[in-house]
């Protein structure tokens, strides 16, 4: 699915409304570590078993939408918050790839996440009788 960009609030409130997860990079265009992180997220939000799972990654841009960082109590950039049902559960401030997937790992649902890992088993012909 890849990572979408947030135009309004009213987009990221729809957006983080539902019970599946999202993860939110609250970034800067100037931000180099912003820079620096963006292609590992897009990576990561391509992996089976998170496109599986149902996880949908989200950018904003804390300058055009300064008033939702604010909200959301963004102080430092970047800064990724994880939402389940309009809630959030977890949130991991700088370019902390071990970090980012540490949350992700922990707040993918797990039911989703069993569908992924049988998904990616290759098939046992033969089964016993």
């Amino acid at each position: 699915m890849g990572v979408i960009i947030v135009n309004t609030e009213a987009e990221f409130e729809a957006a983080i409304a539902g019970p599946t997860l999202v993860v939110v990079d609250f970034f800067a265009t100037w931000c180099g570590p912003c820079r620096a992180i963006a292609p590992y997220l897009e990576t990561l939000s391509k992996q089976a078993d998170v496109v599986a799972a149902g996880v949908r990654f989200l950018k904003v841009d804390v300058d055009r939408l300064d008033k939702l960082a604010a909200k959301c109590s963004v102080s430092a950039m970047p800064t990724f918050h994880y939402y389940m049902g309009g809630k959030k559960v977890a949130e991991v401030v700088g370019a902390r790839q071990d970090k980012i997937k540490q949350s992700l790992d922990a707040h993918m649902p797990a039911s989703k996440m069993a569908v992924a890992t049988a998904a990616a088993k290759p098939a046992v012909s033969g089964a016993a009788k």
